[in-house]
């Protein structure tokens, strides 16, 4: 029986809700969790969605720190086109460097209590435009007219040569535009940046631990509180689990109902 958040504590404010983490729903993850017959260990949380968690996990197969982005999609999404979509894109997007993805390097199933889970293997990337835009404002600033010229061109010229390779994201928003970060190499340089992973304990309220379905910890996505790097990094399109070619489009899309096209929002149709 699923356990209604109401009956489980731990996960915080802007977290995943924990009602997720159910029978084909998400797999439950704690720091130092192993994958692929123990080559990634997990070491922080990169942040979650509708389908995913996704996690920065490092690449033991490595001698010198290897860091790489683990996306856990929910066992129902790995049961449909959307988590499959997701990795043949990105399959066929390696030989097309023009194409501003992030980097493939392995697709695996993985057994839980919730379910068979697909796993993907991506490069690390850095915090999201909705991250810089939201920082800026908290702050009472202004995003610097050159950094808001730089970003622009770069959005233009990737979401064009997508296009142009017959292939729409299907689900575009600041949330899924990310800073490259070549220069975070090592576990320090990272968590100088994106801060200690924090963890707090999930528990039922009379103590008692919170099942096999649950994470027995829930970790805070990283914050990214000193990153300053938007002046130089370019962007990169993540999230690719609704994206379609042209040949072939859907009847509705994902995007959120702001950023959809008139004629999706008064017809319900995609030109």
């Amino acid at each position: 029986m699923e356990q209604s958040s109401e009956a489980i504590r731990g996960l915080g404010s802007g977290e995943e809700n924990i009602d997720r983490y159910c029978q084909g729903g998400l797999h439950p993850v704690c720091l130092h969790d192993t994958f692929k017959n123990g080559r990634y260990e997990v070491v922080h949380k990169l942040g979650w969605g509708r389908s995913s968690t996704i996690w920065l996990a490092t690449d033991l197969n490595h001698r010198r720190d290897a860091f790489v982005a683990l996306k856990i999609f929910t066992a129902s999404s790995s049961a449909n086109l959307s988590a499959a979509r997701e990795v043949a894109m990105l399959k066929s997007f390696q030989n097309r460097w023009y194409i501003l993805a992030p980097k493939f390097y392995k697709a695996f199933v993985h057994k839980g209590p919730n379910g068979s889970h697909i796993c993907l293997i991506t490069d690390f990337a850095g915090p999201s435009l909705q991250h810089l835009i939201t920082k800026y404002r908290d702050r009472d600033y202004r995003l610097p007219l050159d950094v808001i010229l730089r970003l622009s061109r770069q959005l233009i010229v990737a979401t064009m040569n997508l296009h142009e390779a017959g292939i729409a994201h299907g689900n575009l928003s600041a949330t899924k535009v990310v800073f490259r970060a070549p220069q975070l190499s090592n576990r320090k340089a990272i968590l100088d940046i994106i801060g200690m992973p924090e963890t707090k304990e999930t528990f039922k309220p009379d103590g008692s631990p919170p099942g096999p379905h649950l994470p027995s910890q829930s970790v805070a996505t990283a914050r990214w509180r000193s990153w300053n790097d938007e002046f130089n990094e370019i962007i990169s399109f993540l999230d690719f689990g609704a994206s379609f070619k042209f040949a072939v489009v859907p009847g509705t899309l994902k995007n959120p109902c702001s950023l959809r096209v008139p004629e999706m929002v008064f017809a319900g149709e995609t030109d």
